[in-house]
């Protein structure tokens, strides 16, 4: 369902905002083919879909870098926020490789050259 709708949005931003964003007297009211979409809901998509935070993301400007190992973590939280058994001996190796990492200085070397 979620594939689906997020499907759905990306084919209305592509097909009818982003081709007349420079005509917005077009974006007023939502397309024809589909009658169910309220005015304020369309409006709200559009406004969402112009906005610079969504523009920011769409041209892969991160607003907020997040670690891999965190994103990989936090998809595996279960339902009490913690972590099944095989999951936190992961979770205990990451935490011991960041604390090593944190506590090892490292030094810039000079480019080879041969």
């Amino acid at each position: 369902m979620g594939t689906s709708l997020r499907n759905f949005r990306s084919a209305l931003n592509t097909e009818f905002i982003q081709s007349n964003k420079d005509h917005h007297n077009k974006l007023k009211l939502p397309p024809r083919e589909y009658p169910r979409i309220t005015k304020s809901e369309w409006q709200e998509f559009v406004d969402r879909m112009l906005g610079t935070e969504f523009q920011k993301a769409e041209l892969g400007v991160s607003i907020k870098e997040i670690d891999r190992s965190q994103l990989w973590l936090m998809a595996r939280k279960n339902s009490s926020g913690g972590y099944e058994d095989d999951v936190q001996q992961v979770a205990k190796k990451i935490e011991d490789l960041k604390s090593q990492v944190e506590q090892t200085p490292f030094t810039v070397m000079e480019s080879m050259t041969f």
